[in-house]
């Protein structure tokens, strides 16, 4: 007759024993949460496992850098064709500026007899080709490259005229440049700001 066998019981941890294992269990699980937050490979090692040496890598992902968008480039003359063509320097409206503004138009309109460049011209460079009765800007922070006009009307704002000839200068908006290359016409400055004289 066999006699069972009598396993002995587990021994029981005093209160100073318990606060030491409950101490290095929260010691453990506070490593553990470092190296998970941290971004780092883990490995847990089990003495029973079979393996190279009896470990088992987890690996825990490194948190992704949130991607910033990248900026669309504007287009020059969106931010406002005076802006980027008229400068400090750029004011005086000589042959050279004529040539790099008429470069740079977005559109070419003929003169004939009368024209109006609208508000939908704003912020683009306008090429006005022949002689003009009468030529009302209305476009805002634009440029517009004439030959010959009688009578300019400038009512838009922060605008650049350049014209070869011009009779009259009638000017109601703000903050506009208006330069001319033959021999002085009448100039009617209502606005503010406006700055009108021979091309230099």
């Amino acid at each position: 007759m066999t006699t069972p066998r009598m396993r002995a019981p587990a021994p029981r941890l005093g209160a100073g024993a318990r606060r030491t294992v409950g101490a290095a269990a929260l010691a453990t699980a506070g490593a553990l949460a470092a190296v998970l937050l941290s971004g780092c490979t883990l490995t847990l090692r089990d003495p029973g496992a079979t393996g190279a040496g009896g470990t088992m890598p987890v690996a825990v992902p490194s948190p992704s850098p949130t991607a910033m968008p990248t900026p669309t480039p504007t287009p020059s003359l969106t931010a406002g064709a005076s802006d980027t063509l008229i400068g400090p320097s750029d004011a005086a409206g000589g042959a050279a500026d004529r040539d790099r503004w008429i470069a740079a138009a977005t559109s070419t309109q003929v003169c004939s007899p009368d024209l109006t460049i609208g508000a939908s011209a704003t912020a683009t460079v306008v090429r006005v080709e022949g002689s003009c009765g009468t030529l009302v800007i209305e476009a805002d922070a634009g440029v517009v490259v004439a030959d010959d006009v009688r009578t300019l009307l400038v009512e838009g704002t922060g605008a650049t005229v350049s014209v070869l000839q011009v009779g009259a200068v009638t000017v109601t908006g703000d903050a506009n440049v208006v330069r001319w290359s033959g021999s002085a016409p009448v100039v009617d400055d209502t606005g503010a700001a406006n700055t009108t004289g021979r091309a230099q």
